[in-house]
């Protein structure tokens, strides 16, 4: 995962998030690839996407504190308070 996780540094997100909708075929439940996920829809402004990959999380663990950021921003930029 370390490596898809650079390509998001590096500017590749589609190429990061390839890898990531790859991983989440063989594994729904995949945490990493769902935070990662939501990082790069959160970083495209894909709100509802964001909030749908932050729920697919919390109802697996809510031990995910950067899923609560997430989900707060795009509730806000949805004006969704």
């Amino acid at each position: 995962m370390l490596f898809r996780s650079l390509l998001i540094q590096k500017g590749q997100s589609l190429e990061a998030e390839k890898y990531f909708d790859l991983a989440l075929s063989h594994d729904q439940k995949h945490l990493n690839s769902l935070n990662n996920k939501i990082f790069i829809l959160f970083g495209r402004g894909d709100w509802n996407k964001v909030i749908e990959y932050g729920q697919r999380i919390l109802t697996l663990t809510k031990n995910y504190p950067n899923v609560y950021v997430a989900l707060g921003g795009a509730y806000i930029n949805l004006k969704n308070y």
